[in-house]
């Protein structure tokens, strides 16, 4: 193997290795975004006692870090760059029904959507009139999942797009 492609996928991986980025949301204590991870992991745990019931729709799901917290009679994962989920789709064109999930969970997705006013009518399109929507985005955090990483919501742009 050529000498350059061999550092290179070490530069890739020994990051990774080192903060434990492949274990999230169970990242390292000296991870430059341990403390995003450990409140994000803390509330998923107590929203899924509270919150999180029925069928469950994950948009934008990626590895489904969240899903050994739920106890849900269904857990439905929707994300058009990963391969090992349910739905294999754009998570602003849903090819489901409406009205079919009890719960919509959105957890740091919609800063990766430029048309997020599309994932968010979709989301409502889904989701049960007495359904819960659990959403959580970054907000002062570094670039990431380049080149998508379009956006950064305040808790009150949050408040006036679910209005």
């Amino acid at each position: 193997m050529n000498v350059k492609k061999t550092i290179l996928k070490l530069s890739f991986f020994l990051p990774s290795f080192l903060t434990l980025d492949f274990l999230s949301p169970h990242v390292a204590p000296w991870h430059a975004n341990f403390l995003n991870w450990f409140y994000l992991r803390r509330y998923m745990k107590y929203a899924a006692k509270r919150y999180i019931r029925g069928v469950c729709v994950d948009l934008g799901a990626g590895k489904s870090p969240y899903r050994k917290y739920l106890n849900v009679d269904r857990y439905i994962t929707v994300d058009k760059f990963m391969d090992k989920v349910d739905i294999k789709a754009d998570i602003t064109k849903l090819p489901l029904k409406g009205k079919i999930a009890d719960t919509v969970l959105i957890n740091q997705v919609l800063e990766h959507v430029f048309e997020y006013e599309e994932l968010l009518k979709e989301a409502k399109r889904i989701l049960k009139d007495n359904g819960v929507m659990i959403l959580s985005v970054p907000f002062i955090y570094n670039v990431h999942f380049e080149p998508y990483d379009y956006f950064r919501f305040s808790e009150f742009s949050l408040k006036k797009l679910l209005e």
